[in-house]
């Protein structure tokens, strides 16, 4: 990367010329990009194989003389796609990173305000057993608010099963008591399931569905070569995103 343009013979050496329009030769642009950690091989006698790609996470590549990001070279698609992967999913940890301890402080104060409320729960219940409550009628607490799926998540227990607890032959009286003293540790857990099923989804998975999605489209057409082609790119991709699948 020491050398001026002028130094450099065009005859011998091959060009790659970035998007931000800074000039490299393609052994350099591939020590750059670390080549070797993805293909077989070497710039001279060309990438014969690809390789399994490692764990280990990267950061984006950028122009050395510029800092510009390095993009749309067809050459380094599989290099950059792992290391904007890379990126994604150091985005999406950090958020939900986030998430989990700002849910976790809020438990903290939660189980102190619970503590401080529970005599006055408990007589409460007390006095209900004594003169219970008669007249009440079943209300949808929740008809506001927001519907989570867990069809990615079977091993989430519904919120609604911690609140509604007539279903152990417990009277509505004392369940309308119950959720009222529960209702602030209900609403952390349901933002807790929507955490959990989010996170169900993380960047390289969705890359791979979204890979899968292109190539069936390509096989359902019915022809050879795109059975062929489709049979082949499943193995690729595996390859390159076994490292976190």
């Amino acid at each position: 990367m020491q050398s001026s343009f002028e130094d450099v013979d065009w005859n011998e050496e091959r060009m790659i010329v970035l998007e931000c329009g800074h000039v490299f030769t393609m052994e350099t642009m591939d020590g750059y990009m670390e080549m070797k950690e993805f293909y077989e091989g070497d710039s001279q006698q060309g990438w014969t194989a690809i390789k399994q790609i490692t764990s280990q996470p990267h950061g984006t590549k950028v122009c050395p003389n510029c800092r510009a990001p390095i993009k749309n070279i067809h050459r380094y698609g599989r290099v950059i796609k792992k290391f904007t992967l890379d990126v994604q999913n150091k985005k999406f940890l950090m958020t939900y990173e986030s998430e989990l301890k700002n849910q976790k402080g809020r438990l903290g104060f939660v189980a102190k305000k619970l503590e401080k409320d529970r005599d006055a729960f408990l007589t409460n219940i007390i006095n209900d057993c004594i003169n219970p409550k008669t007249n009440l009628s079943v209300t949808n607490d929740n008809k506001n608010a927001t519907t989570y799926r867990f069809n990615d998540a079977d091993e989430i227990t519904s919120y609604e099963k911690f609140g509604n607890i007539t279903t152990y032959s417990i009277s509505l009286s004392q369940e309308s008591i119950w959720k009222k003293h529960v209702k602030i540790l209900l609403d952390i857990y349901k933002e807790l399931t929507s955490i959990m099923c989010l996170t169900k989804k993380p960047p390289h998975k969705l890359a791979f569905e979204a890979a899968v999605t292109n190539l069936y489209v390509l096989f359902i057409k019915g022809d050879e070569f795109n059975s062929l082609f489709y049979t082949f790119s499943l193995k690729f991709i595996y390859l390159s995103l076994s490292f976190q699948i």
